[in-house]
């Protein structure tokens, strides 16, 4: 794929969690060859990892790890946009209203409150073209996709393109995937097996 086939990437908190938690190899060195100079945070996601970095927790040294000198760098701010209170309100009734209905389908408790980071990862990445919302968060991915036409990618799918392209094992991903499942870091697929990674879609541009 040539340089202008690729599109920006707008990130939520949960994917660069992933990406500071997981060893190195598969986390950092992956989303600093892949994704280089493509990420777009919102405002409120960076603070969101901020938060969590001055916890004293697992997830702590993974805040910190994306927010370090060297992976801060790859990230591009949110630029100048800014948005209204509607438009927030209607992205976040979109979320809890399939939130709810989710969690209705899988007999658990649905999360009605926080959403900030995917409602500005949508509104972004909604607000221009060739943008791809990166986002665990399966009421906001399927919000994006649904609601907004949006191409969406969990931090799955960074390994799942690595695999394509011939650079990682199936196999090494899913052991990757189910370590940080195993620390409760939700990756953004539950059934996580060498043979759904390698049939888990990518989207053109990631």
């Amino acid at each position: 794929m040539i340089k202008s086939d690729l599109s920006s990437i707008v990130a939520d908190t949960g994917p660069l969690l992933c990406v500071g938690a997981a060893p190195k190899e598969y986390g950092r060195d992956v989303f600093w060859r892949r994704l280089k100079k493509r990420v777009i945070v919102p405002k409120v996601v960076l603070s969101e990892l901020e938060n969590i970095s001055i916890k004293n927790d697992f997830l702590a040294l993974a805040a910190k790890s994306v927010l370090s000198k060297g992976m801060r760098s790859l990230l591009l701010s949110q630029g100048s946009h800014a948005f209204s209170g509607v438009d927030r309100k209607a992205v976040r009734e979109l979320i809890i209203a399939e939130e709810l209905r989710s969690a209705s389908a899988q007999c658990r408790e649905a999360k009605t409150s926080g959403h900030d980071g995917e409602i500005d990862v949508i509104l972004l990445a909604s607000a221009g073209h060739d943008k791809i919302v990166f986002t665990n968060d399966n009421a906001a991915l399927n919000v994006a996709k649904n609601e907004y036409k949006l191409s969406t990618a969990v931090f799955a799918t960074l390994m799942a393109a690595e695999i394509a392209d011939g650079n990682l094992l199936a196999e090494e991903a899913a052991e990757v995937l189910l370590g940080l499942q195993e620390r409760n870091l939700y990756p953004g697929v539950h059934n996580i097996t060498a043979l759904n990674l390698v049939s888990l879609h990518v989207p053109d541009g990631f």
